[in-house]
């Protein structure tokens, strides 16, 4: 099965495996959301995020919403349509809010969708907010690399117990022409420096 040509090559796709999620939730949306409010490298989205939903996705979400409470993307953005790209997908939901745009109204910053959801459509290219994949297992993780992994870099955070997973997701991505960075550290600036 051949992946679409409906992604664009400035996503910088993240993958966060099991055993990595698990041992460093915290550190994960710490990484992420540095990367998210730092000036973007010229021509790149970060994300989408990729998880499989399980340990360490309730830390994770709860860092998420602690560390974007009250900030602001360094990028000028409209967050409003990158809320509601997301949210017209079919159960969007909103995970970290950041300072407000206008009188009770924040401004969203990191939005989650299902693994179905996103199988399904095209994701939003938007720098207005980050968009956390939650994938049901690995196949779902497997086949929305398939679909969404072509990025000019791929990141794939993995710990030893996830490296059949890992190969399995590197070779995908590969496959894909991106660029493809593997280790048990969460994502940093330095990735995407040399991109």
């Amino acid at each position: 099965m051949d992946a679409p040509d409906t992604v664009l090559p400035a996503f910088c796709p993240v993958f966060i495996l099991p055993d990595a999620l698990n041992a460093r939730a915290e550190d994960a949306a710490a990484a992420i959301v540095a990367l998210l409010l730092a000036p973007p490298p010229p021509g790149l989205v970060i994300g989408p995020l990729f998880i499989i939903d399980g340990h360490g996705m309730v830390d994770l979400r709860e860092s998420f919403a602690e560390r974007l409470h009250g900030r602001r993307f360094a990028a000028e953005v409209d967050a409003d349509s990158a809320y509601q790209s997301a949210i017209d997908l079919a159960g969007g939901q909103v995970v970290g809010e950041g300072s407000p745009r206008a009188a009770g109204m924040a401004a969203p910053l990191m939005i989650e969708i299902g693994g179905h959801t996103a199988l399904a459509s095209d994701l939003p290219a938007s720098r207005g907010a980050g968009l956390l994949v939650a994938c049901a297992d690995a196949q779902m993780m497997l086949s929305l690399a398939l679909r969404h992994g072509r990025g000019r870099a791929c990141y794939v955070q993995a710990d030893s117990g996830d490296m059949p997973l890992a190969r399995l997701l590197g070779a995908l991505l590969a496959q894909a022409g991106g660029v493809v960075t593997a280790a048990s550290a969460a994502p940093g600036h330095a990735w995407l420096a040399a991109r």
